[in-house]
């Protein structure tokens, strides 16, 4: 179902929309996040902002929002435009919290990023990047009146490969520098994962029936994905959920 409400009165112009997935889930491709750009310029009304969060009702707690999808960043990119956030970053953080609440759970809220492959970095400047955009969420997050102690981050480093030389050189030393980073940040509520751990290149190329390899056939910057779920992006985002869940963290 579909359910769309909106109003035309100057200085109030608001909207809400929902579609709802009844059984059996129609395969849909989403993809949405916030836009940062732009905002210290004045903007003459008119105004509208565009984000989708998703929420499974069914399961306590839990809610999803992607705040930026913007292909081709390097780490340091990112944090730029993390950090170039005003009013929308807090829109954003206290959405994620809101939204949570609404599906039972209590506004704890949990962080994934993964950078490194359109690089160049190091594993210096992977940390500093990661470390800028961990404090500003961090004082976004408290700055809205909530407790440091419900905001959480899962870091990673990109995929390795076999066929990118760039990436295949410095990943190592980025790998190391990221681990070294998540047990000094860890009583600031940082994990980091290492794919490679989970998903090295022979796994990776190796795939699993009926996809084969994980990589995805335009090349191996990024991994596969499919509607049916036996793809490179499933396969590691669980396999990663999985040893988060068995830290016991």
């Amino acid at each position: 179902s579909y359910t769309s409400t909106g109003g035309g009165v100057a200085g109030d112009w608001t909207g809400t929309a929902s579609l709802d997935f009844t059984v059996p889930t129609p395969a849909v491709a989403v993809r949405a996040g916030w836009d940062g750009f732009s905002q210290g310029v004045p903007t003459a009304g008119p105004f509208a902002c565009l984000w989708h969060s998703i929420v499974k009702r069914a399961a306590r707690g839990y809610a999803i929002n992607p705040l930026i999808y913007d292909g081709g960043k390097t780490t340091e990119q990112i944090a730029d435009r993390l950090e170039g956030m005003g009013g929308v970053l807090d829109a954003y953080l206290d959405e994620l919290h809101d939204r949570q609440v609404a599906c039972g759970g209590t506004g704890r809220v949990l962080c994934f990023m993964n950078t490194g492959i359109n690089g160049p970095d190091t594993g210096a400047s992977w940390t500093a990047n990661m470390d800028r955009m961990v404090s500003r969420i961090r004082s976004r997050w408290q700055a809205l009146g909530h407790d440091a102690s419900t905001l959480a981050f899962v870091l990673s480093v990109t995929h390795p490969t076999t066929t990118i030389a760039a990436w295949n050189s410095t990943r190592d030393a980025v790998a190391l520098g990221a681990s070294d980073f998540g047990r000094q940040q860890a009583d600031r509520g940082v994990t980091v994962v290492d794919i490679n751990a989970l998903y090295p290149t022979s796994r990776l190329l190796a795939g699993t029936t009926p996809s084969g390899s994980l990589y995805d056939a335009a090349g191996q910057a990024h991994l596969n994905f499919s509607a049916t779920q036996l793809n490179g992006y499933d396969a590691v985002a669980h396999a990663m959920m999985a040893a988060l869940l068995a830290a016991d963290r």
